[in-house]
């Protein structure tokens, strides 16, 4: 029976469902590779069911070393099996790869006899599908049995991080839910793994207990912690298969989520997936509110620049880029967590948009800190152009009245984040400077545009804020 997963597809900004079939799919000549990948999957699956009954229930999750063992080895090839990994040995001949493991990579296919670099990544799955983590000694024989490189990033991720499960505090929050299978951040201090709309496994470095670290990840507060055991560590300590260990499913504030959330949007290539019993509202954030006049073209060309131009997100060391979060998108965060408690403010914003939820409106704050990031980045190129004064006021302009053009939520949204990239300091933008300055001249447009949304009125509070 073939396994099918619903995919919302983001292409040319429409949205279709459709089938896809074996998402990174083992060639049918490897179907010993198969047989194992569905017995770990099916494992996994129950493991994760476990896991989702009991959080349901408001209780704790007690694993045995065996179910750990199996998610964390699961989690790890998830990784291994995404794209980005696959392609570092699709090449062939091996003259064609260029990344800086090329001679140890060749000099380990002829010890290992093997014809082609692909062949070194179902090798590695093979090793890593038959590894018994409750050997004592399974450090020793991976680094034995599969590419060096790759048992050594393994074994980091195994002993060098916790695992930990997470759900959104607000009902109204949700996880986006990528076609890819993983999502980093920085230099692997936080793996994310969404489970579900509602439930993500999050793999947190070790090096983040060193507080001069800590301060390096935009998730240093992530409240999450070590489960507990029912063992105690001592000198002669080995492990045991009847050790078990307590999971709590820790809450994460909406500043938390839109802050994964970011990087997993980020992230995404062409789809969202779910499965069939998920709710279709981790695919909203692709689609325009229908029936809305000025979401228009050039709304959604702006967006697709800015996505064009925003930095990639983690990835792991060998050779890809890190993730970072650009000051105009935290800024948005700090504003928006502090824009939704106050309720007047939520009742201006509802003036724009009558009935919105409040997941609707971290989705604006977002694109609102995509038009900051798209000024910050067109004033950057137009500095070091060489362009006239007046071809480079000529693009500012045309910049303006494209902003104008945009909902006037977002455009509301946009000249708060604005006006407050000033109260962080500009070197280490998560250090704020001076407190936050969240109601402005905007506000007093708020009800003229909800009873008339004119453009007029839009230009006329964006002019009156800027100028």
């Amino acid at each position: 029976m073939k396994r099918e997963i619903n995919v919302y597809w983001n292409i040319e900004n429409t949205m279709t469902t459709q089938s896809l079939v074996d998402l990174y799919q083992v060639p049918n000549d490897k179907n010993d590779l198969n047989e194992k990948l569905s017995t770990l999957e099916y494992q996994a699956t129950n493991i994760l069911s476990k896991a989702r009954n009991a959080f349901n229930q408001q209780q704790i999750l007690e694993l045995t070393r065996m179910e750990r063992d199996t998610l964390r080895k699961f989690l790890f090839i998830k990784k291994y099996r995404h794209s980005e990994f696959h392609h570092r040995y699709n090449h062939n001949p091996t003259q064609k790869y260029n990344i800086s493991d090329h001679h140890r990579m060749t000099e380990y296919m002829k010890r290992k006899h093997l014809q082609h670099p692909e062949d070194i990544w179902f090798d590695n799955l093979r090793g890593l599908l038959d590894l018994d983590l409750e050997d004592s000694d399974w450090g020793r024989k991976i680094m034995n049995n599969i590419y060096p490189d790759d048992a050594a990033f393994f074994i980091i991720q195994v002993q060098g991080s916790f695992m930990a499960f997470c759900t959104p505090e607000s009902v109204d929050d949700e996880f986006v839910m990528t076609r890819n299978a993983h999502i980093a951040e920085g230099q692997e201090y936080h793996s994310f793994f969404p489970i579900s709309p509602r439930l993500m496994i999050i793999l947190r470095s070790n090096l983040l207990r060193d507080a001069s670290i800590q301060k390096r990840s935009i998730l240093d507060d992530l409240p999450i912690q070590v489960s507990r055991s029912s063992y105690t560590a001592h000198v002669d300590w080995k492990p045991l298969s009847e050790h078990r260990f307590f999971f709590s499913c820790f809450k994460l504030s909406p500043t938390h989520v839109s802050i994964i959330n970011q990087l997993l949007r980020n992230e995404h290539t062409t789809s969202i997936i779910h499965d069939s019993t998920y709710t279709k509202a981790s695919a909203t954030y692709l689609r325009e509110d229908r029936g809305r006049r000025h979401s228009s073209n050039k709304g959604r060309l702006y967006e697709q620049r800015v996505k064009k131009n925003t930095p990639s997100p983690g990835r792991s060391r060998r050779g890809k880029k890190s993730s970072k979060l650009h000051m105009a998108q935290y800024v948005a965060i700090k504003v928006g967590s502090q824009l939704i408690q106050k309720r007047h403010m939520l009742q201006l914003y509802q003036l724009f948009r009558p009935e919105a939820a409040i997941k609707s409106l971290w989705h604006d704050i977002d694109q609102a800190s995509k038009m900051v990031l798209m000024r910050i980045k067109t004033d950057v190129a137009l500095h070091n152009s060489s362009l006239s004064y007046t071809e480079k006021e000529t693009v500012k302009l045309n910049r303006q009245k494209l902003f104008m053009n945009l909902p006037a939520e977002r455009v509301w949204l946009y000249l708060k984040i604005c006006r407050n990239m000033s109260k962080f300091d500009k070197d280490d933008f998560k250090m704020q400077i001076s407190a936050l300055e969240i109601e402005g001249i905007e506000d007093g447009y708020a009800k003229l545009i909800g009873d008339s949304p004119k453009q007029e009125l839009i230009r006329d509070m964006y002019l009156h804020a800027t100028t």
